[in-house]
């Protein structure tokens, strides 16, 4: 099997050269390894050229872009480097991958020829306090739209795809600013078994809020009304789950808040007549939150903007 790996990058030259060191350090290399940078504002180009000087084993390459978004810098990656590759790992250059991962995600899809993809455990990680949570993804394979709906879609750099099944799914869609992950992995589970795979999590590192979007680093924070994207994707993959799914009170629960939480944002950002449609989108999950009620009949009292 041969195995892609695609970094997208943006102002994140300390990160993603640890990020680098992790890939370098797999029991088993990938065969390429694309690094593409969204059109960086600092010295990550510079920094990334000199780690792959410095590291001629790993047969990777940096890719520049003008800076169009995570979707399109993926889909770049993949364009790019594609070409005869099994299998594909989209990995964000903030995290970390045990020395294992794609050794053992390439198994399980070997063992499973039917399966479209392989997912790791994850460890969320936050540096400045040493806070670590781990998440056990052992729940997704059984029904990955209701999982997506539940836990969101931030578990792109812990699994292994099938190349062919992510270029059947139409790739990362580019129409959409952030969310666009959790609608891609809705279409992918159409087409085939979903395997987790035990063992080291991938540890996602997660930077102070307030130092993360000084420059933009985490590419949604870009999005001021990130939330109503949120929330117009979980709901596409909603209407997009085959029929049959079981969604359940739980699901539906989800997506209420993802809504609730996108009106609160649109309210914020003085988008009134966008923060009633969200409401309004809450409530016909769960039609008896008070407070959502309460947060539409406050939108009615600002202006009309969109």
């Amino acid at each position: 099997m041969r195995i892609l790996v695609v970094i997208p990058v943006y102002n994140r030259p300390e990160l993603v050269v640890l990020t680098l060191d992790a890939v370098a350090a797999q029991d088993r290399l990938p065969d390429a390894v694309a690094v593409v940078d969204d059109g960086s504002t600092d010295d990550t180009p510079e920094r990334v050229e000199a780690w792959m000087a410095a590291n001629p084993a790993l047969p990777a390459r940096l890719i520049r872009t003008a800076n169009q978004g995570a979707s399109a810098a993926r889909n770049a990656g993949l364009a790019e480097l594609g070409a005869g590759m099994d299998a594909v790992a989209f990995l964000d250059s903030d995290d970390l991958w045990p020395a294992d991962f794609l050794a053992r995600t390439e198994a399980a899809l070997a063992a499973h020829p039917d399966a479209v993809a392989a997912s790791t455990d994850r460890e969320r990680y936050r540096p400045h306090d040493d806070w670590r949570k781990h998440d056990c993804l052992a729940g997704l394979p059984a029904n990955p739209w209701q999982w997506l709906l539940l836990h969101g879609a931030g578990i792109g750099s812990c699994t292994l795809f099938r190349t062919a099944a992510v270029t059947a799914a139409g790739n990362y869609p580019v129409d959409i600013p952030t969310g666009h992950d959790l609608v891609l992995f809705g279409r992918i589970a159409r087409l085939g078994p979903w395997l987790h795979q035990p063992g080291a999590p991938v540890v996602f590192r997660r930077p102070r809020r307030r130092l993360a979007s000084h420059d933009g680093s985490h590419l949604y924070q870009r999005h001021p009304d990130y939330l109503i994207w949120w929330a117009e994707a979980a709901q596409l993959t909603w209407r997009e789950a085959p029929a049959g799914v079981h969604i359940g009170l739980s699901g539906r629960a989800a997506l209420a808040r993802r809504w609730h939480a996108a009106a609160e944002n649109a309210r914020h950002l003085g988008r009134h007549e966008t923060a009633r449609r969200c409401a309004v989108q809450a409530l016909r999950k769960r039609p008896w939150q008070a407070r959502t009620w309460w947060l539409l009949l406050r939108s009615w009292g600002g202006r009309a903007a969109r």
